[in-house]
């Protein structure tokens, strides 16, 4: 037992910070979703539909959603399994140029979160935005995290630009 090799993930911000923040953010989603999914016996405003479960339209866009939110999955595993490689092989650490992809295929997850808790929201309809709405606190929470500095708009992608010209990305951020 001695001599097994502890995971450290000192010196990984990348790693965690990209990680943890969009595994909060990703859960949050999957929340949003399964409770507009339990609430679907609530009528739509403005339509004849006796419940949203009835309606084609938002069972397609549900359909959608969870789709959506399924790759974002993927890409967060994605993320965290070249993560704890590059723990797992302390010789052969995380490069410029992976840090850069971490966080553009971050800041795709996170955008993407927000997108469908957005689009839950029209589905759910305006009674979700009253603050005592769970889905009000989700909808913000979302929003919210979504817009940690790491992820700013077009930063992430303009440095993956950047290492893809073999430039320094370190000339426009050192949050990678």
């Amino acid at each position: 037992m001695a001599n097994l090799k502890r995971r450290s993930y000192a010196g990984y911000f990348t790693g965690v910070l990209m990680n943890c923040l969009v595994g909060t953010i990703l859960g949050a989603t999957e929340s949003a979703l399964e409770y507009v999914v339990a609430n679907l016996q609530r009528p739509i405003g403005g339509s004849t539909y006796a419940s949203m479960r009835d309606s084609g339209p938002i069972r397609y866009e549900l359909g959608r959603l969870k789709s959506n939110l399924d790759l974002l999955i993927c890409a967060a595993e994605y993320n965290a399994r070249i993560v704890d490689y590059a723990v797992d092989q302390v010789s052969a650490p995380l490069s410029d140029k992976d840090r850069v992809e971490i966080r553009a295929r971050a800041t795709q997850v996170m955008k993407g979160c927000t997108e469908i808790v957005q689009s839950l929201l029209w589905i759910y309809g305006s009674s979700g935005l009253d603050t005592s709405c769970p889905l009000e606190k989700i909808w913000r929470d979302v929003n919210v995290g979504a817009r940690h500095g790491g992820f700013s708009k077009f930063i992430p992608e303009e440095m993956i630009g950047l290492t893809l010209l073999n430039a320094d990305p370190i000339s426009l951020s050192r949050m990678f």
